[in-house]
């Protein structure tokens, strides 16, 4: 298990649970959190955002991001044609 910890709570991953509180005499208060379900396949989604942000939207991450993200994808289809060959 993994913790993420801060000065009022924590999360344990990979159970999603939130653990809140700043009171050491009293226990944490304990939320289980319920991770979004993919409801399309993702490219779909990401191209249903970039749809969305030429109409207008904001979009969900900067350029920077957007090209780093590009990179790592071309880098990933590569790898997986030469496998293939």
């Amino acid at each position: 298990m993994m913790w993420i910890m801060g000065t009022t709570g924590a999360i344990s991953f990979p159970s999603m649970t939130l653990w809140g509180g700043t009171d050491w005499g009293s226990p944490a208060q304990v939320q289980p959190l319920v991770p979004d379900q993919n409801v399309m396949p993702p490219l779909a989604a990401q191209l249903d955002h970039f749809v969305a942000v030429m109409d207008g939207a904001a979009p969900l991450i900067d350029v920077a991001c957007a090209t780093r993200s590009l990179d790592i994808a071309l880098q990933i289809e590569t790898q997986l044609i030469q496998q293939k060959q």
